[in-house]
């Protein structure tokens, strides 16, 4: 970063390690995140440095979708198409943006974004602009999901690609 040196002391090795090997009611306690690290530095920092809210530090993505009607219209798209293709649950979607994204924008405006943009790379640069159907051929996402549990199958094995065709340019796991 133009020579400035950067440094993340709360991942070194050591530190990582350490959190790996606390029991995860430790790490999350009553909805509480971060529990133990809170509790273990209590009377050392000041309780309003322990009690302060998060402040994330990302896009404001879920503000800026409510707000911009072409952008909802964009993730209700994109979202609909995904549920289509069977990947993610039609109900999950449903939820998320029924009720957590009007709730609460600032934090879920980020699922909201991944599952978008998870949409648009299947699309791919061919039909970008175009409406994707989501249509499956003769095999479902749940019967993929089934077949990959059974070991393991050559391509052929299956009928249907959940992937685009941009993707073939990704390297085989052989």
């Amino acid at each position: 970063m133009a020579g400035i040196p950067v440094a993340y002391p709360l991942l070194t090795d050591g530190l990582t390690d350490f959190s790996m090997a606390l029991p995860p009611d430790w790490k999350l306690r009553r909805f509480k995140l971060r529990w133990f690290f809170k509790e273990a530095l209590r009377g050392f920092l000041p309780d309003e440095i322990l009690t302060k809210k998060k402040k994330g530090f990302g896009l404001p993505f879920g503000v800026w979708t409510i707000r911009t009607p072409a952008l909802m219209q964009l993730v209700e798209d994109s979202l609909s198409t995904l549920a289509a293709r069977g990947i993610v649950r039609a109900d999950f979607i449903q939820k998320l943006m029924s009720e957590h994204l009007p709730e609460h924008p600032g934090y879920y405006g980020e699922m909201v974004w991944v599952l978008t943009m998870f949409e648009q790379w299947l699309r791919g640069p061919e039909t970008q602009g175009e409406q994707n159907t989501g249509q499956q051929s003769s095999a479902s996402a749940s019967s993929l999901g089934t077949v990959l549990g059974e070991g393991k199958h050559r391509q052929e094995d299956f009928r249907w690609n959940p992937l685009p065709a941009h993707c073939a340019l990704l390297p085989k796991n052989d």
